[in-house]
């Protein structure tokens, strides 16, 4: 489908790619973001476990996890 389409820069024809990384983030040709969602899904999921390793949970007081867990897995999912 893709092979009907031409795109020039300068004279230079551009690759055309079905998917393509930028800033972290997976883009595909179809507009699909389910690669990206999936893989910072695992990523947060591993820094959970990380976390885990170092602190017990059932030591700390809700407030002080609630703010823990804001601080180091929340930009991990929404970056």
């Amino acid at each position: 489908m893709l092979d009907k389409y031409c795109f020039q820069i300068n004279n230079e024809e551009m690759e055309i790619a079905n998917n393509y990384a930028y800033l972290g983030i997976k883009f595909s040709a179809t507009g699909n973001f389910s690669d990206y969602k999936i893989n910072s899904k695992e990523k947060t999921r591993r820094s959970f476990f990380v976390l885990r390793r170092y602190l017990d949970f059932s030591k700390v007081p809700i407030d002080v996890t609630n703010k823990l867990l804001d601080s180091f897995l929340l930009p991990i999912l929404l970056y």
